[in-house]
């Protein structure tokens, strides 16, 4: 193995980076100013939080639809401490069963399926708002492609995972709901 020595020893103002293996979990972390992890690959070889787009893919079910005003389905968990998930591009795709949803509206989000940070309890925090009238109450499968837009408060959405939920109710439907999320986690220092 070829190894190159260093002039003169790293000082906590030029390291860049050091080897750490507290019980085999790093192979290598990269440092910020202040001499904190900011990102890390681990034994795996994956860098975490990875410096690339990447996807979440997973399908929603039937009973998950018609529990979703009172039980959000997570699409993704919380990043590691410090992050946030930035999503930028959620596409949802209604595959119709035998019967359409019936839907009665309420809440802040009324007529809306709502992928937010968690929890998903206010306005402050909704990344993307999919209408479900006209998506979920048809009688044939149907797709629906979102861009996010949002402002919110730092602290609402750092660290939180990414929940799909609704303020209004579902009956009767058994379609399920699939999900594709391109997303970042950027850390925040």
């Amino acid at each position: 193995m070829l190894t190159i020595p260093l002039i003169s020893p790293p000082t906590s103002e030029s390291c860049a980076g050091r080897f750490q293996n507290p019980g085999n979990l790093d192979v290598f972390q990269f440092l910020n100013a202040q001499g904190g992890v900011q990102m890390h690959i681990n034994a795996n070889g994956l860098i975490d939080p990875p410096l690339y787009p990447q996807t979440t893919v997973g399908t929603i079910t039937s009973a998950q639809l018609l529990a979703l005003n009172t039980n959000p389905v997570t699409l993704l968990k919380p990043p590691v401490a410090n992050s946030i998930i930035i999503p930028q591009n959620i596409v949802l795709v209604y595959n119709f069963g035998v019967t359409p949803y019936s839907i009665s509206q309420g809440g802040f989000a009324s007529g809306d399926i709502t992928v937010s940070w968690a929890p998903a309890t206010s306005a402050a925090r909704i990344i993307l708002l999919a209408a479900d009238l006209g998506f979920l109450d048809q009688s044939s499968s149907q797709i629906e492609n979102g861009e996010p837009s949002y402002i919110t408060i730092l602290s609402e959405a750092l660290g939180q995972a990414i929940v799909l939920s609704t303020t209004d109710t579902y009956t009767l439907g058994n379609g399920t709901l699939d999900y594709i999320m391109t997303y970042m986690v950027v850390a925040h220092s």
